[in-house]
């Protein structure tokens, strides 16, 4: 059985593809789904829909955008992109099926965040 809502998946999936995104909005959503996205049973175009989401929801709740956040200290990167790592585990943990599986979800985005961490902070 499938982890999530495939109805929701399926949507999401298609308001990704018609997005066009900055190189580098792209590879950081494809850096941390490719961490992510291992660990939980979600198609990785619907995933970085979600990741998208999260980091527009973010800019949204806090009047920043991911421009600005990118010329903030690395302290204050990170600030803002836990709170949409925390956004996106929000958005997954409502598609469950099941919610015996939220840790699984934590886990993978516990991940991204170490992923984040390595690759984007101290750049």
């Amino acid at each position: 059985m499938a982890m999530f809502n495939q109805t929701l998946i399926l949507q999401e999936e298609a308001n990704y593809e018609k997005l066009t995104l900055a190189p580098e909005h792209n590879a950081m959503m494809e850096g941390i789904a490719k961490i992510v996205g291992p660990h939980i049973e979600i198609s990785h175009i619907a995933l970085k829909g979600f990741i998208w989401k999260s980091l527009k929801d973010m800019q949204v709740e806090h009047n920043v955008t991911t421009k600005e956040v990118a010329g903030m200290n690395p302290e204050n990167r990170l600030k803002y992109t836990l709170i949409a790592f925390k956004n996106l585990e929000g958005y997954l943990h409502r598609l469950l099926r099941n919610k015996s599986d939220e840790g699984t979800i934590t886990e993978a985005i516990d991940k991204g965040i170490e992923y984040y961490k390595q690759i984007f902070m101290n750049r």
